[in-house]
């Protein structure tokens, strides 16, 4: 009888060790999942940081005369002309965002000579918007009735990253000034 005991005993030590192992393992491979996540999602940010960096820094290049390179400047949109694929000729650039059904927002980038005009979408995101400074670096507050005197701009961006453990949303904030050498 002690004998049979001490092999039930056994068996729910063995039971309750592999419990223990299969909760850890999922815990683990969840966390796995979550960071891998995150790790994708700021490389795809890295990835549309450096394309709208790019396009803008490159602003008013090749454009004569140079004042005439911004043609919207708003808070979440700008279009600018810049000689972006070195032809020879500017091309017109604009940045727009339109809200998903999951209340995030899909960047699009158009520039007419090189897609046809077509919006091709850069990326997700939370929100992103633009502030535009003068030659003093004084933030002008209206943008839109002074464009000749836009000189550099600051770009915001948040990004959604995923998900944490309790379902709350992870969010990163990029925050960038941009001074195109070519307005200067």
């Amino acid at each position: 009888m002690t004998v049979f005991i001490d092999l039930m005993g056994s068996w729910v030590v063995r039971a309750s060790l592999i419990a223990v192992m299969l909760g850890l393992t999922v815990t683990l491979n969840d966390a796995l999942y979550q960071s891998t996540l995150r790790a994708n999602n700021l490389g795809q940010t890295a990835v549309v940081d450096s394309i709208i960096y790019a396009d803008l820094n490159d602003a008013g290049y090749n454009v004569s005369p140079v004042s005439s390179t911004f043609q919207v400047a708003q808070a979440t949109s700008v279009q600018f002309l810049a000689d972006i694929n070195g032809g020879g000729i500017p091309e017109t650039v604009r940045y727009t965002m339109t809200q998903q059904s999951d209340s995030t927002y899909n960047v699009y980038r158009n520039v007419n000579n090189v897609n046809n005009g077509v919006d091709l979408p850069v990326g997700n995101v939370r929100s992103l918007s633009f502030s535009y400074y003068d030659a003093r670096d004084s933030l002008l507050l209206n943008p839109a009735l002074g464009l000749t005197k836009i000189k550099s701009l600051e770009v915001t961006q948040v990004n959604r990253l995923g998900y944490d453990n309790t379902g709350k949303e992870v969010l990163d904030t990029t925050k960038y000034k941009i001074v195109p050498p070519n307005l200067l």
